[in-house]
């Protein structure tokens, strides 16, 4: 007896489906896809894949993770996508507005978006050391509302890890 074609077709495509179906709870725990929709973004991407299991935290890596503190300005979960430009033990220093890692500028502190966000000053000072459990974020752009204004972002606050796309 030969089965018929059509059944054939149906039957693998009830399996693809299926398998397809079981396969999108996996999918969906483990990746994301972001888009930058400000007018100005931060950052060189618009588009990323958001790595939701990945807790590898460098500087240079891309995360996201929620604001919270600045409502009404930016309402309370909004996510941000920065990049980690300090990690533990790094060493910062912000003299005269100009924001440093390890000795080396990074970004320098616009008094626009301090008085914008409503803020006297930055949230870093001085020098300090970069304690266990947080790290810097940074944006690309100097009018990036980023670390230099918020001060720094715990690591349980990370999202996972952000991979820009486009």
């Amino acid at each position: 007896m030969t089965i018929p074609r059509w059944m054939v077709r149906l039957i693998l495509g009830i399996g693809f489906m299926s398998a397809f179906m079981g396969a999108m709870p996996f999918v969906i725990a483990h990746w994301g896809v972001g888009i930058d929709t400000q007018r100005n973004p931060s950052n060189p991407f618009r588009l990323y894949l958001h790595c939701k299991m990945d807790r590898n935290y460098t500087p240079g890596t891309y995360a996201p993770f929620p604001m919270i503190g600045f409502a009404p300005l930016i309402p309370d979960g909004t996510i941000f996508v920065k990049r980690i430009g300090a990690t533990e033990g790094d060493r910062l220093e912000l003299t005269q507005n100009v924001l440093s890692v390890n000795g080396r500028p990074v970004a320098t502190v616009n008094p626009i978006i301090l008085a914008k966000a409503g803020l006297p000053s930055s949230r870093l000072e001085g020098v300090e050391i970069v304690p266990p459990g947080f790290a810097l974020m940074l944006g690309a752009s100097p009018d990036s509302f980023d670390s230099r204004y918020y001060g720094l972002v715990p690591l349980n606050r990370l999202a996972g890890t952000a991979v820009p796309l486009w």
